[in-house]
């Protein structure tokens, strides 16, 4: 998956926050802000698991 695009997107993921963000770009440009979005507006603590589990949750473009 790395060498194409993919989307982090907010919306499948259910959360208090209803949260409609969506990044899309590589996965080395989007995995590191679907993180950063994860901590600090979602209050998610940053473990190499909620990195797994982001990166699991990418789309293929």
């Amino acid at each position: 998956m790395a060498s194409g695009r993919v989307v982090s997107d907010c919306r499948l993921i259910p959360s208090e926050k209803a949260c409609s963000v969506t990044v899309a770009g590589t996965e080395e440009e989007v995995l590191p802000i679907a993180i950063r979005h994860a901590v600090e507006d979602h209050g998610h603590e940053d473990t190499p698991e909620l990195h797994e589990e982001i990166k699991k949750l990418l789309k293929e473009e």
